[in-house]
């Protein structure tokens, strides 16, 4: 069984797109997530410690994300949950990583216009998109969708 999360959060990072040596693409980046809570002492908000993803998107997703993501936007990530046991010269440590499923702007701080890509839910070979267990991948329609932000303030166009 795997383990499934939904998180939302900032993108901490510049994401970073390459291919993988059996040609498939790939992108990364890690995810930040903060906490506010209300501190009636202060009568102010108080930020808690943020917690760090690092997250792992193949094939189209990997290539739509390459195209659409950036820096310190929010986003919503709906993936598998990895979590592993590291130790290097400077220590021992634990890394998360969330194997992205779908990825998608949080609509509460952005607008979006959404395209339809040419390549219909293909790699950038050209093969269909599988998920790891070599199964079909459901969640891939006949059209794949490129999400662009439009900055706030300016209207989004219709793109039918």
């Amino acid at each position: 069984m795997k383990d499934q999360i939904a998180v939302v959060g900032n993108i901490a990072t510049d994401p970073t797109s390459s291919t993988l040596p059996s040609g498939t693409a790939a992108l990364s980046f890690r995810l930040a997530t903060n906490h506010r809570r209300f501190d009636r002492e202060k009568d102010a908000y108080v930020e808690e410690a943020a917690n760090f993803y690092s997250v792992s998107a193949y094939r189209s997703l990997a290539a739509n994300g390459a195209l659409s993501l950036a820096k310190g936007m929010r986003v919503v990530v709906f993936g598998r949950l990895r979590v592993r046991s590291w130790e290097n010269d400077r220590g021992k440590g634990t890394g998360i990583e969330i194997i992205a499923d779908a990825i998608g702007i949080d609509l509460q701080f952005a607008t979006a216009s959404v395209s339809r890509n040419s390549f219909a839910g293909s790699d950038s070979r050209g093969q269909r998109d599988t998920r790891d267990d070599g199964a079909a991948d459901e969640a891939s329609s006949d059209a794949a969708w490129e999400v662009v932000t439009v900055p706030e303030g300016e209207p989004a166009a219709t793109p039918f």
